[in-house]
């Protein structure tokens, strides 16, 4: 009995005097590294450009690489409503771009400003003083500067459609005949295009 006793005591005191094993500890800075969002910035541009006119767009950049943008334009006759998308990496101080624009511009008097394109007086015609027309726009660009403050230049190609209202009163003009009519037929061209301006962060 005494020898179990003994055996007992010297198994517990065995124990005791084991070390415990090391308990790992954690620090709040050994945990995973968490990837820092991009912040999302705030911005406008304005540019002048063909078929675009002046513009002045808001933007925002949700992503280092995205930006989209709605623009109020002017054409020299009348507003319009556009808005469009950039890629790019461009968060850098120089870097190519690749920009899709789309828009409306409402009815305006163009008479002059297509005259003076195609060589004639169109200052009576109906169609040529409430003149709207869609655009669509694909172009390559470049944009440079610094963090807040950039600008831009970009080609490529649109598309246009437009409806020539009221044509029937300018084939009446034209042939000084009042029992001719037609219906308003519509237009549709791929001409170059091109921007140039600048944008500011916020």
């Amino acid at each position: 009995m005494v020898s179990v006793l003994a055996v007992m005591q010297l198994t517990l005191a065995t124990v005791a005097l084991e070390p415990a094993a090391p308990v790992p500890l954690v620090r709040a800075d050994d945990s995973q590294p968490v990837l820092a969002a991009t912040p999302i910035k705030f911005g406008a541009a304005f540019d002048v450009g063909l078929p675009s006119g002046l513009e002045l767009a808001p933007y925002v950049r949700p992503l280092e690489w995205l930006q989209l943008d709605l623009a109020l334009g002017h054409d020299g006759a009348a507003f319009g409503l556009g808005g469009g998308l950039t890629l790019g990496a461009l968060e850098s101080s120089f870097t190519p771009t690749l920009s899709v624009d789309a828009g409306h511009f409402f009815r305006g008097d163009l008479s002059g400003k297509l005259g003076a394109v195609t060589g004639l007086d169109l200052s009576k015609y109906t169609w040529a003083k409430q003149f709207d027309f869609d655009h669509v726009e694909a172009q390559a660009g470049v944009l440079f500067g610094w963090p807040n403050v950039r600008f831009y230049v970009r080609a490529g190609v649109s598309y246009l459609h437009a409806t020539l209202h009221d044509f029937s009163a300018s084939l009446q003009a034209a042939t000084h005949d009042t029992t001719l009519t037609a219906a308003d037929p519509t237009l549709t061209a791929i001409a170059p295009s091109a921007r140039a301006g600048m944008m500011v962060s916020f």
